[in-house]
This record gives C-alpha cells, structure tokens and sequence, in this order.
C-alpha cells in the first residue's frame, strides 16, 4: 500500500488542469448524443431530473445528488428518457501527467452518489462557472484552483484507502523505481543505479522518469529526502545531524544548507515553526 501511495504523489504532483468551459443548464429534448470520442474530460452534478449517460462501455442512469465522471478518449452517448429532464452543473477540462490524461493512469469510478458536501459543491461549481465568465487574467488560475478543488472533492468521496492505478510495464517499472528509493533514502543514489534497476539506458531512462513525473530522477530523488527529514524534524526530537545521515547527507553543515535551499528554513527553524 505504500508504494502505491508514494506513486501516487509522485504522479499527482504533476498533475495539470485546464477549465475549457463551466455552466448550469436545464436540458430539454434536444439533449442527446449518439456516440462520440472527445479529448477532453467532463463532470456533471446532476441536480435533478432523469436521463442516462455512457462512458466507454459503461452505461449509467445517474439521479439528483450524482456526481459524474466522463473521462477524455472514451465513447461519450447521453440522452433523456422522459419529460423530467436533467438540471445539472457541468464542465469539460484537461487533467494531464506528463503526456497522460489523469483518468489513463487512475481508476475513477463514474458516479458519486454525494450524501455529504452538497452545498460546499455548488458554491464550487458556481464559483468555476463565474469565474469562467470573467475576462481578468487572474480568473485563469482562480478557476485552475477550483477545478482542482473538485477534483479533490471527487477522489476524497471515492473513500478508497488508495488510488487504483491501472497496470501496464511502465508503471511496474515506475513502482520498483519508488520502492528503491524510499527503502534506500539513507543512502547515496545515482542515476546509472535507477537506470540499472528498469533494465533501461541512461538518457533514455531519464526521459521516461521526466515524462511521469515532470521532473528528473535526481530530483525526485532530493525532494523525498527533504520531505522525509521534515517529517523526522516535525515527529522526533532526533538530533539535526543524526536526520540528516537518515536521509542521506554524511555532512550536517552541508544538509542544513541544502534543507534552506529547498525550504527556505534552517532544519532547527523549521522544526521549531511546525512545533509551535
């Protein structure tokens, strides 16, 4: 389980949304769609009404407080069934990794059914649709923070204990890859070891890693070693020096140095602002 955890935050801290477009609608008899492919993903709310939804190979009759996934480069049919028909917020966007859509890599499941969190998820729709509307440069990223947001909202209401990550070589490789690293965290690590683990040459494993993850191995590598050593300096009262060899760093002077960079605090000063 945690390896699948670090390989989700690896993964998810590459993640890149993009709102396309957001609004509320009261469909009528002219909301249908026979069937067709699209390179972008869409949620809707269903807020009341009946009809029914196909993603994929999957068909679904989604009812009021539903929230609904149709990921980008499935088969997207929808229609209504009756006079009763669906109001709804909706919106399409991009959710990428590397040059992965979101969804490519994750299981999600379709449909929520949302007992909890109603309100909090309308003001969140209403805020994307407002802000979708505006023409300042700033509601770009405002609208980025609240797609992510509802993201967010969805995976927390999937109550799994841990992504499901569909299977394929790469990720078998990307899951030793992790596993080595942070069973190895305490000791040196180079890239030729990395390269040598996934049985793959060294420019080209670099490539790979940076296609995932957004970022180089050494990197990844340097960031889970700081990470690890704000959790040591937030839960123990081990000495500085003594964090630094567990994560990797011989020299003391040279890890608070490198800790500063990365964080913008000394060991000692961070450890004394999170315990406070």
């Amino acid at each position: 389980m945690e390896v699948k955890k670090n390989l989700s935050k690896a993964y998810l801290s590459n993640l890149h949304v993009n709102l396309i477009v957001a609004d509320y609608i009261k469909c009528d008899n002219t909301w249908k769609e026979d069937g067709c492919k699209i390179d972008f993903n869409k949620f809707y709310y269903i807020c009341d009404g009946d009809g029914w939804i196909q993603s994929g190979d999957k068909c679904f009759f989604p009812k009021k407080g539903d929230l609904v996934l149709m990921p980008a480069n499935r088969k997207h049919a929808y229609s209504y069934v009756n006079d009763n028909y669906y109001e709804k917020y909706w919106c399409h966007f991009t959710a990428t990794i590397g040059n992965k859509n979101l969804f490519e890599i994750f299981d999600f499941p379709n449909v929520i059914n949302i007992t909890e969190g109603h309100n909090w998820l309308i003001n969140a729709f209403d805020r994307l649709i407002e802000y979708d509307r505006q023409q300042e440069v700033s509601s770009i990223l405002k609208a980025k923070a609240v797609l992510l947001e509802i993201i967010s909202f969805f995976l927390e209401k999937t109550k799994a204990k841990e992504l499901n990550i569909y299977k394929s070589p790469a990720i078998e490789k990307l899951e030793l890859l992790i596993t080595y690293i942070h069973d190895n965290i305490d000791q040196p690590i180079t890239v030729n070891q990395l390269a040598d683990i996934v049985h793959l040459q060294e420019n080209y494993f670099i490539r790979f890693f940076r296609s995932h993850f957004g970022n180089t191995p050494m990197n990844y590598v340097k960031t889970q070693r700081f990470e690890k050593a704000k959790e040591y300096l937030v839960s123990s009262d081990l000495s500085i020096s003594h964090i630094g060899t567990l994560v990797g760093y011989t020299d003391v002077g040279n890890f608070s140095k490198q800790f500063k960079n990365y964080s913008g605090m000394t060991p000692s000063n961070y450890r004394k602002q999170r315990k406070n």
